[in-house]
């Protein structure tokens, strides 16, 4: 079991959890804050950088791979889809890509399989 977190909760709040975390945090928080953190909780896993929970916002991958933080052990969402996402692996080279919005077509919420079948095929080319 694991525990991915979406709000505004403490490093306190975290290590009182007793499972792995994955904890969001927007890109920008991410620039200027997380690597203010020096002592983490050993709970906590992996940061998700994501502009916005559940609004498919692609941010800057580019200011980000710039900063020369490793970023092998994040998550990254945010407006992911099959003619982007081979920049974003080449630029972050991120641990796991989290995809929702950009694999659906005609209503919210409801998965689209030619483009999941895209989206994957961009990902194992790049």
């Amino acid at each position: 079991m694991q525990i991915s977190l979406h709000g505004d909760e403490s490093l306190g709040d975290i290590a009182r959890l007793p499972y792995p975390v994955v904890k969001r945090l927007h890109p920008v928080q991410w620039m200027t804050s997380a690597k203010d953190m020096l002592e983490l909780p050993e709970n906590l896993k992996y940061w998700l950088l994501d502009p916005g929970v559940g609004t498919g916002e692609v941010f800057n991958w580019s200011e980000l791979a710039h900063q020369g933080r490793n970023l092998s052990d994040c998550w990254v969402a945010g407006g992911l889809r099959y003619n982007n996402v081979r920049e974003c692996i080449a630029l972050l080279q991120p641990k796991v890509l989290d995809v929702s919005s950009g694999v659906e077509k005609s209503r919210p919420g409801i998965k689209d399989l030619e483009l999941v079948r895209q989206f994957v095929s961009s990902v194992n080319s790049g």
